[in-house]
């Protein structure tokens, strides 16, 4: 799973980047992807705690259906957040 510092972390990076502030679908704005990469170099080699940590965090802000909804819609795209659902 993930440490407690490190999660921290990965929700200090959502704040900074300003990722609620985008409009329409969070994981298609340029703010997630910069919050996501920036999130990954935190946890270095485990990808999956990274991953782990992203869903936490976004679960945490907008809820598990909304979550849903945004993963749904980005599997129908070609965007850079498809690449990231289906990386978890």
């Amino acid at each position: 799973m993930t440490s407690t510092s490190t999660a921290d972390t990965t929700n200090q990076l959502f704040q900074q980047f300003k990722v609620d502030q985008a409009t329409s679908n969070v994981l298609k704005s340029a703010q997630f992807n910069d919050w996501a990469s920036s999130a990954a170099k935190a946890y270095k080699t485990n990808q999956e705690a990274a991953d782990t940590a992203t869903l936490m965090t976004l679960t945490a802000r907008y809820g598990d259906e909304s979550i849903a909804s945004m993963l749904a819609s980005a599997s129908s795209t070609n965007q850079p957040s498809r690449d990231w659902k289906t990386q978890s």
